[in-house]
């Protein structure tokens, strides 16, 4: 018999929104109806332009999407060399 109240809180139920950016093939057998909002797992997302990357679903909750949309996180579309080729072929390499 299901738990009717997980599903009534589903991710599914409350919060379509992000639920549509769940990763259709990396987390497995998980699906949106199977975790809460308020949940600490992990899991994988996808955003409307194709970046993937792993989040709780309790972060999503509180309003963090992608981070590499937010430039919270570096991607091809906003990585210092493609943004500013010039300033990287001139900035000294870095001393580790």
């Amino acid at each position: 018999m299901p738990n009717k109240t997980a599903s009534k809180y589903s991710l599914q139920i409350c919060n379509y929104a992000i639920a549509r950016e769940w990763h259709p093939t990396k987390n497995g057998n998980l699906t949106p109806r199977d975790v809460t909002v308020g949940s600490n797992r992990k899991v994988w997302w996808l955003c409307s332009i194709g970046h993937e990357w792993t989040a709780t679903v309790n972060d999503r909750g509180h309003g963090n999407g992608c981070p590499y949309c937010s430039n919270r996180k570096a991607s091809d579309e906003n990585s210092q060399q493609t943004v500013s080729p010039a300033w990287v072929k001139e900035s000294p390499p870095a001393k580790n």
